[in-house]
C-alpha cells in the first residue's frame, strides 16, 4: 500500500458523512460517493450534507464528492463502506469485481447484508471477488455526531493483514479519535449487528416505562449473551469486557443518539413498526438485522431470549408489554 493512501467514502448518510469530516483532518483529497444529485449538488455548494449532520462544515478543498460509485472506486486506495446493508447490492450492482483488485475495503456497515445473511466483508470476498486481506471491518463505541464535534472517541479497526491495518490505522487516528487493531473481524462484525437488536429492546423498555433499575439488567443480560451469540458463531478468541463488544452495545443500549433505541423507544411507546419507522426518518439496522439473524443458516435465533424478543416483537408484532414481562421473569 502507498505510504500516502486515497480514502474514498460509500455513503452519504450520518456515519458517511462522519468519516469524511473525520479524514479530512488528516489527509488530503477525499473521494465521497452519495446516491441522489441533488445531495451531492447541494454538498458542492453550500459544503454542508442537507440530510445528515447538516451543521456539519466540510473542506471543499479537500473534498470530491461524486454520485458514480465507480470514481471513487476508481480514485481511492482504501474505500470505507457505510451505507445501511439492505442497500449493499443495489450500491454495487454495476461495480465489476476487477475494479476492487488491489483496492482495500472497509466495511463501517452495522449490519449483515439482507439476501446472504453474511457480513458486509465476507460478501465483498464472496460476491465481489476480495481477499480476506484486503478487507476489515470497524467497530465502536461511536457515535457520528461526537466524531464531528470532535469528543473523544474510540474505533477499532478489525483486519486480517496487521501489517495493512496499522498503516491505515494511522491515517484515521487523530487528537479526538484513538483507533485500535484487532484480528476478530468476524467477532466485529457480528457484535456490531447484535449491539443494534439490543439497542432496540433498550428502547422498548423505555418506551414501556421501565425505569434504570430494570434497564441495568436488561443490558447486563445483553452483554452475556452476545458472549454466547459469539462463541457460538466464531469461538472464544475475545474478551467481551473490551469497547469494541460490551462499549458499543452500551452506548448503542443508553445513547438517544442512538436510531436503533429511537425505534425500539417508539415502539415501546404503542407506534406500529411501520409508523415508527417512518416517524425515525432514519435506518435502524437492527431493524432489519432481526429479521436477517432468523433466516441465516445454522443459527437458531430462538435459542437467544433477548435476540427472539425482539424479533416476537418486530416481525411477529407480539404485543411489547407482553413479551418484555414474560422476558423479564427470566433474566438474572
Amino acid at each position: 500500500m502507498k505510504n500516502k493512501p486515497v480514502f474514498g467514502v460509500v455513503g452519504g448518510g450520518s456515519w458517511g458523512t462522519a468519516l469524511v469530516k473525520l479524514l479530512q483532518h488528516n489527509e488530503g483529497m477525499v473521494w465521497w460517493w452519495v446516491r441522489r444529485k441533488s445531495q451531492m449538488d447541494y454538498i458542492l455548494k453550500e459544503h454542508h450534507n442537507p440530510y445528515y449532520l447538516s451543521h456539519t462544515e466540510l473542506d471543499a478543498e479537500k473534498l470530491h464528492v461524486t454520485n458514480r460509485l465507480d470514481e471513487v472506486i476508481k480514485a481511492a486506495d482504501v474505500i470505507i463502506v457505510a451505507i445501511p446493508s439492505a442497500f449493499l447490492q443495489s450500491a454495487f450492482r454495476e461495480i465489476e469485481p476487477r475494479m476492487l483488485h488491489k483496492k482495500f475495503v472497509i466495511s463501517a456497515v452495522k449490519g449483515l447484508e439482507p439476501a446472504s445473511s453474511l457480513p458486509v466483508y465476507k460478501w465483498f470476498t464472496d460476491h465481489m471477488g476480495m481477499t480476506e486481506g484486503n478487507t476489515g471491518v470497524l467497530g465502536g463505541p461511536c457515535h457520528s455526531e461526537e466524531v464531528v464535534m470532535q469528543r473523544l472517541s474510540y474505533l477499532t479497526l478489525g483486519v486480517f493483514d496487521t501489517t495493512i491495518g496499522e498503516q491505515i490505522r494511522k491515517h484515521l487516528e487523530t487528537p479526538f479519535l484513538k483507533v485500535q487493531l484487532s484480528e476478530d473481524v468476524i467477532g466485529i462484525s457480528i457484535s456490531s449487528v447484535l449491539k443494534n437488536v439490543y439497542g432496540i429492546l433498550a428502547g422498548i423498555i423505555n418506551g414501556l416505562r421501565y425505569g434504570d433499575n430494570f434497564q441495568a439488567v436488561l443490558v447486563a443480560n445483553a452483554v452475556r449473551e452476545m458472549e454466547q451469540v459469539l462463541l457460538d458463531i466464531s469461538g472464544n478468541n475475545r474478551n467481551i469486557n473490551d469497547s469494541v463488544y460490551a462499549g458499543d452495545l452500551l452506548v448503542t443500549s443508553y445513547s438517544r443518539f442512538s436510531r436503533n433505541w429511537m425505534f425500539g423507544n417508539l415502539v415501546g411507546k404503542g407506534y406500529s413498526v411501520q409508523s415508527a419507522l417512518l416517524e425515525l426518518k432514519m435506518v435502524a439496522e437492527g431493524y432489519y438485522a432481526a429479521d436477517t439473524l432468523a433466516r441465516m443458516k445454522d443459527f437458531k435465533q430462538e435459542d437467544y431470549l433477548m435476540l427472539d424478543a425482539v424479533y416476537r416483537i418486530i416481525y411477529k408484532h407480539e404485543p411489547p408489554e407482553k413479551v418484555i414481562s414474560g422476558l423479564a421473569g427470566m433474566l438474572k
